[in-house]
């Protein structure tokens, strides 16, 4: 959480904070939330340092707006799909996901559109890797 970390470093870590949040709004982390976060961040290019300063201690990363709408929706997607991973979606995580989506300036309902699409994705058959990609690219 150094001082003079990049713009994007800070963005990548906000948002891996967000996702950690997300996991936990529920009262506990399930094994399948765990395997998200380390897929995502990995994906977004955190070290394995990195990832367990955040888990440790997430309430010491400021929330960094992402600048483009393509990078917000791509977190949102995320969100979304850590707030149905574990197959219960509680409503203390959409609450959390409506609120996130507010202050990056986007439209709380996005929340509901993203997971109605994911929904379907993972019905057509599409893996939960597979439905975040699509439905990231339709969004953006």
């Amino acid at each position: 959480m150094g001082l003079f970390e990049s713009r994007a470093t800070k963005e990548r870590k906000s948002h891996f904070k967000n996702l950690v949040m997300m996991a936990i709004a529920d009262g506990e982390l399930a094994e399948n939330e765990k395997k998200l976060l380390a897929s995502i961040g990995a994906r977004i290019g955190l070290s394995q340092d990195e990832v367990s300063a955040v888990l440790s201690k997430p309430d010491k990363i400021k929330l960094k707006v992402p600048a483009s709408r393509e990078e917000k929706i791509s977190q949102m997607v995320d969100l979304v799909a850590m707030m149905m991973v574990d197959g219960n979606v509680d409503s203390k995580e959409v609450m959390l996901a409506m609120a996130l989506a507010k202050e990056m300036g986007l439209d709380p309902a996005i929340v509901k559109v993203i997971a109605d699409k994911m929904i379907e994705a993972l019905a057509k058959g599409l893996s939960s890797d597979a439905a975040v990609n699509d439905i990231g690219s339709i969004l953006t």
